[in-house]
C-alpha cells in the first residue's frame, strides 16, 4: 500500500480507503462485512470511512462488532453526522447539541473510546459557524476526537472555519471521469491547506468493463432504492464515452478500474480515494494498481493526452 501524508497534519493515510455506504450493514450482512474490513485491512488500507446514517447505524455497529479484535492504532476511523438520525427537532444539522449527541452514540456504536475523524457530512446555514468550530474543538480537548473533517463544504465554508482557528482536515468530494465539476474547488482547497478526500472513481460501478459487456448487475446502486438517487453520471450520453476509453485503456494495457482511480489521483490529488468495495476482487484490483503504479500513472498521462482532457479544466 501507498500511503500519503495529511498537508495540515502528521497523519498518514492509505492511498485507498473503504467506503461503506450501501455497502456494510446494507448489501452485506456481518460474515461478508468481516470479509471484506479483513481483505481491506490486509492490503494495509488504514482509512475506514463510514456514517452514523449509513444503513440507518446498522453499518457503524457491524464495524463496532468487528473491529474489537484489531487494535486502534491500526486504522483510521472516519465516521460523518449532519443528517437525521435521531427524533425531534435537534435531530439534524449541526447545532451543538446535535454533535455532541450523533457523537456519543457513533462512539457507542463502534466500541471505541474516540474517532479519528468525525465529519460534517454538510454545511449548515441554520447553525453559526462559531458554534460548530466551538463543539469540534472541545470535543478533541476531551479526546473522544483527533480530527475533524467536511463533505461537500465550498471554500468559503472552509475559509469560515479556518479563519476561527480550526481547518478541517479533508473535505470529501466527489470526483470521476465524468463529473468532474469540484476541479476549482479542490485547487482553492489546495491553497488553503485543506485536502481532497475523494470518492465515486468508479461512478458507482459504470467506469467497468463488466458494464461495458453486460450492463449493470444485480448488485449495481442504480437498482439500490436509495442509491439510484444520486448518481453522478448520466449513462446513455456517457456509454459512447466509456466505449472510446476503454478502447484506449485495451491499447495500452490497463484496466478501467486502473484509469479511474489514476486519473482521479491526477487530477485531484487526493489524500486518499474511497472505493465502496463489496467483493474480493475490488482489493485484488487495488494491490495490483499499487504495484504498477507508476507505469500506470505514465500510461494514464498518455491517454489524457490522447482524449484531449483537461486536466484543469472542469466538466
Amino acid at each position: 500500500m501507498l500511503y500519503s501524508k495529511s498537508s495540515s497534519t502528521g497523519l498518514s493515510v492509505s492511498r485507498f480507503g473503504l467506503g461503506t455506504h450501501y455497502t456494510i450493514g446494507d448489501r452485506l450482512d456481518l460474515k461478508q462485512s468481516q470479509r471484506i474490513l479483513q481483505e481491506a485491512l490486509s492490503i494495509g488500507i488504514n482509512l475506514i470511512d463510514t456514517a452514523n446514517t449509513y444503513a440507518e447505524g446498522e453499518c457503524e455497529q457491524i464495524l463496532g462488532q468487528l473491529l474489537k479484535t484489531v487494535h486502534h492504532s491500526q486504522y483510521l476511523l472516519a465516521t460523518k453526522l449532519f443528517f437525521p438520525i435521531f427524533d425531534g427537532p435537534n435531530g439534524n444539522g449541526l447545532s451543538r447539541k446535535h454533535i455532541i449527541e450523533s457523537t456519543h452514540q457513533s462512539l457507542k456504536r463502534l466500541n471505541v473510546d474516540y474517532i479519528d475523524v468525525l465529519q460534517m457530512h454538510r454545511y449548515d446555514p441554520d447553525t453559526p459557524i462559531e458554534e460548530v468550530v466551538e463543539t469540534v474543538r472541545n470535543l478533541r480537548y476531551q479526546g473522544k476526537i483527533l480530527y475533524w473533517a467536511v463533505s461537500q463544504w465550498s471554500t468559503k465554508q472552509l475559509k469560515a472555519a479556518i479563519d476561527l482557528g480550526e481547518r478541517p482536515i479533508w473535505n470529501q468530494l466527489p470526483f470521476n471521469y465524468f463529473y468532474r465539476k469540484n476541479t476549482n474547488l479542490i485547487i482553492e482547497m489546495r491553497k488553503l491547506g485543506v485536502d481532497c478526500l475523494s470518492y465515486g472513481a468508479l461512478a458507482q460501478g459504470v467506469i467497468n468493463e463488466s458494464y461495458l459487456n453486460a450492463g449493470h448487475s444485480k448488485g449495481s446502486r442504480i437498482f439500490h432504492r436509495k442509491a439510484a438517487q444520486s448518481l453522478y453520471h448520466n449513462i446513455p450520453s456517457d456509454l459512447a464515452t466509456l466505449k472510446k476509453l476503454s478502447e484506449c485503456c485495451n491499447k495500452r494495457g490497463i484496466s478501467l478500474f486502473e484509469f479511474s482511480v489514476g486519473f482521479c489521483e491526477l487530477e485531484c490529488d487526493p489524500v486518499s480515494t474511497l472505493i465502496g468495495s463489496y467483493r474480493p476482487i475490488h482489493f485484488e484490483n487495488m494491490s495490483k494498481y499499487i504495484i504498477e503504479h507508476s507505469n500506470i500513472v505514465t500510461v494514464i498521462k498518455e491517454i489524457v493526452d490522447e482524449l484531449n482532457l483537461s486536466s484543469k479544466s472542469p466538466t
